[in-house]
């Protein structure tokens, strides 16, 4: 099986990202590295939820953005494609590319009053709300967004079939190398802008495991981002790799939509994240990870079972971090094993502070409103009405953050993971670098948010069913449809 090899870092120091709540130091310059803070001409990288809302937060921080889309629509992950990759396994780096990872019969698995941003909130209540479930469709998503860009006018900044495919040193801003194919002949073209932000997203480039018998098993291996609908594992015997969201949920569809046999794997039956017992479907039989596939057709899996005949084994084994456009800049971040290095406090990488920053990095949190605070800081640290440590003291403070990580012995991959405790204390840090009077993660939705988790833990694949008012939130809902009715007053919504 051929793989393409992620770029690693070749700095003697560790590879690690930095995290922490506690206060930051602080330069009082308002020139750094030959650069004046004001306003600013950025670019930003992607038009999906973590494109659009970094739009409109920088707008209304004064500065002047242009969003570079590389599809026909917004939306990102969110925009619904019946369309898959040639490689349905999405390893060939020569692949037609599908940048959407979303199927058929998605609905969430929070409930949408958590999800929205602190000025637009997400009920049923505004313009083009089809579907009022709680836990609603991956379309009520999109339409929540387009109605979020509508609203705030954003969508004048997007520029779509535009992707970026370099970005250069430029004086002291950034020239990008821009190919559009928004006509029947492609043509490229170069922009200058004085500060990159990058919101491609991280589910778009599947990350797929490795194991003996790949490259000689006779039935079909695809990942999960190549799934669309249940249509194609009728009377199909099928091992799923991964028993988080997707593999769960992908995994009760096909079988209730008569797949003959089921096996969901998974390194361990705890998640880890929370330290409880992933709940499943009775019908869908656990197995431990697999060990290797046979040319036979069976799967053997590392307890000493196996299983024969199995048509398909499925991957929903989650994606890679990727920035190809900043290959060869120095300072750019790196990824190993999916921590992105350095890269401090899942933001700024500290030699290009604040010159360059990512949105939407952190993953297991509420995305929206995460969004909002990063991209919030990120326009207060460029107009100079925040102000960040020096790149010398970011650095240090991601290489302490790595021992930490390396002491608790957590993996690599997990340095963007957070939980309940580390979103709530990192979103109220976000929001006080721009106001120290600021809250991010107000009691509501901090309540909600841990109601949905033990919802999910109760009820297992039914969680989506019930309605989270009579099992503890109503306080929090109550509170929410408060705030709402408050903002629709001012905003019009």
């Amino acid at each position: 099986m051929t793989t393409e090899t992620p770029r690693t870092c070749s700095s003697g120091k560790k590879t690690c990202l930095a995290y922490s709540h506690g206060n930051s130091a602080t330069n009082g310059s308002k020139e750094q590295g030959g650069h004046i803070f004001g306003s600013k001409k950025i670019a930003i990288i992607g038009a999906g939820a973590a494109g659009l809302i970094s739009a409109k937060e920088l707008t209304q921080m004064g500065h002047a953005v242009t969003v570079f889309e590389q599809t026909e629509s917004i939306g990102g992950v969110w925009a619904y494609t019946d369309e898959v990759e040639d490689d349905l396994l999405g390893v060939q780096s020569r692949r037609k590319k599908v940048h959407g990872s979303m199927y058929k019969y998605l609905r969430t698995n929070l409930p949408r009053e958590v999800m929205g941003v602190a000025d637009f909130p997400f009920d049923d209540k505004f313009p083009g709300s089809e579907d009022p479930r709680q836990y609603c469709s991956h379309e009520e998503v999109f339409r929540y967004l387009k109605a979020y860009a509508t609203h705030f006018d954003v969508l004048k900044y997007v520029r779509f079939s535009s992707c970026i495919e370099h970005v250069t040193r430029r004086g002291t801003g950034w020239r990008v190398s821009v190919t559009n194919n928004n006509s029947e002949e492609e043509h490229a073209y170069e922009e200058d802008v004085d500060a990159l932000v990058i919101c491609n997203g991280h589910y778009s480039e599947p990350r797929v495991p490795e194991w003996p018998g790949q490259d000689v098993f006779p039935g079909l291996q695809m990942h999960s981002h190549n799934y669309r609908d249940p249509s194609g594992f009728v009377n199909k015997r099928v091992v799923i790799v991964g028993a988080a969201f997707s593999g769960s949920d992908i995994s009760q569809e096909i079988l209730e939509h008569g797949a003959e046999k089921v096996y969901l794997s998974a390194r361990s039956w705890e998640d880890l994240a929370q330290g409880h017992m992933v709940e499943g479907s009775k019908e869908v039989h656990r197995v431990p990870n697999i060990k290797e596939l046979g040319k036979d057709g069976s799967v053997t899996f590392v307890d000493g079972t196996v299983v024969d005949n199995i048509d398909i084994v499925m991957y929903a084994t989650g994606y890679k971090y990727n920035f190809p456009f900043m290959a060869g800049i120095d300072g750019a971040p790196c990824v190993e094993d999916n921590r992105v290095y350095p890269c401090f406090q899942h933001v700024f990488p500290p030699t290009l502070a604040p010159w360059v920053s990512f949105v939407g990095l952190p993953w297991k949190v509420v995305p929206f409103p995460q969004f909002q605070l990063q991209s919030r800081w990120i326009g207060a640290c460029l107009n100079g009405s925040a102000q960040l440590p020096t790149p010398e003291a970011m650095q240090e403070h991601v290489d302490a953050w790595c021992d930490e990580l390396d002491k608790n012995g957590i993996e690599k991959r997990y340095t963007h993971r957070m939980n309940p405790d580390s979103q709530g204390e990192y979103n109220n840090w976000l929001a006080s670098q721009v106001n120290k009077n600021d809250i991010g993660w107000p009691e509501w939705r901090r309540v909600l948010y841990l109601v949905s988790g033990m919802n999910r833990r109760t009820n297992g694949l039914d969680f989506r069913e019930y309605n989270l008012e009579d099992l503890g939130a109503q306080h929090a809902l109550q509170e929410f449809r408060r705030e709402a009715a408050e903002l629709r007053k001012h905003i019009h919504v």
